[in-house]
């Protein structure tokens, strides 16, 4: 099961450092055309979103890659899981019911880590 955990805290790491540093360096006019979410929060609601992303996909790897603070990682996918169950439920919310599966995914993935770092310490 290490091997299937590590898999995937790198590609949700990738995932999250992607979307996150998006977040924190675009504009709300330059997201717009691909997340149509954002025009209903405020600058500073999606530079937050922006860094707790980052922030988890940090969380995600360093700790196990350092071997200390092994209670941050699955802390870390616990807070991405909860982030991404949110982004599901603002697409929702605003009629977008198909795009809702990727973040839910992404919990699901996020909520494996937890599981399985959880276990493992």
């Amino acid at each position: 099961m290490s091997g299937a955990l590590w898999g995937v805290q790198i590609v949700l790491t990738v995932l999250f450092l992607i979307a996150g540093t998006m977040k924190l360096l675009r504009s709300k006019e330059q997201l717009a055309p691909k997340m149509a979410w954002v025009e209903d929060h405020s600058d500073g609601v999606i530079r937050a979103i922006g860094g707790a992303e980052v922030l988890g996909a940090a969380g995600l790897l360093l700790p196990d890659l350092l071997d200390t603070l092994a209670w941050a990682t699955p802390l870390a996918a616990v807070c991405l899981a909860v982030l991404m169950l949110g982004a599901a439920w603002t697409h929702v919310s605003r009629k977008e019911q198909g795009q809702a599966f990727v973040p839910v995914a992404l919990a699901l993935l996020a909520g494996f880590v937890a599981y399985g770092r959880l276990m493992a310490t």
